[in-house]
């Protein structure tokens, strides 16, 4: 729990990219060193998404 914590505090110094940005041509992409996770069918950053996810997922769970 307080791994999850820490990344959630820390989203905007661990993401690699913003997680909303889109980028068409970079879409449905494997997993590589330009996005670990890959990227989803608007071209966005997976890795991104999922560290950014853990901010709304714990306060939802804490507070919802």
């Amino acid at each position: 729990m307080k791994k999850l914590l820490l990344v959630a505090a820390l989203a905007g110094v661990l993401s690699p990219a913003d997680p909303l940005a889109q980028a068409q041509r970079d879409a449905l992409q494997a997993p590589s060193a330009a996005h670990l996770a890959g990227t989803d069918q608007f071209g966005r950053d997976m890795f991104s998404r999922i560290i950014y996810g853990t901010r709304i997922s714990l306060t939802v769970g804490l507070f919802g």
